[in-house]
């Protein structure tokens, strides 16, 4: 049986601090990018399978509902899992139907519409931020941002 080690938001996805810092710290052996619009996308999914690879992670790519589906049949087989999302409205997508993740680490976020930063990096929307607050209680979840590891946390 597989399981999750760790989850972050990070909106660049695969990147150099993804796979020689926070993959390589979480124990995992694949990466799942969980992301419905980069899932439609074979050349984005190509390249993003090829940079974890580099690394020595197997990089998988999943719809929300073909992550969910996964989960259900096998709880991702014998993968030790580093789950990585896109954005924040994902992460919480799959939280409120029942992903289980053992943390939620917000990452790179930018600035956009409604949306102030929470800490350098990390700009999330007020909605973002309550929905965030709810299911950390309801699902008994950290949820806080952290840019780098070697930074400080900040609950939300």
């Amino acid at each position: 049986m597989g399981k999750i080690t760790f989850a972050r938001v990070d909106s660049r996805l695969i990147h150099g601090q993804i796979v020689t810092k926070w993959a390589k710290s979480s124990g995992a052996n694949t990466i799942y990018i969980i992301d419905d619009a980069v899932r439609s996308d074979d050349f984005s999914m190509d390249i993003y399978m090829a940079s974890g690879k580099r690394y020595g992670f197997q990089v998988k790519v999943y719809s929300i509902a073909e992550a969910l589906a996964a989960w259900e049949v096998n709880q991702f087989g014998a993968d030790k899992v580093f789950a990585l999302f896109k954005t924040v409205a994902t992460a919480i997508k799959c939280l409120e139907l029942g992903l289980p993740l053992p943390c939620l680490n917000l990452g790179g976020t930018p600035k956009r519409q409604a949306a102030e930063f929470f800490i350098k990096n990390v700009a999330l929307t007020e909605t973002e931020l309550e929905q965030l607050r709810q299911l950390s209680a309801e699902k008994d979840i950290k949820i806080y941002a952290q840019t780098v590891p070697e930074a400080a946390k900040k609950s939300i």
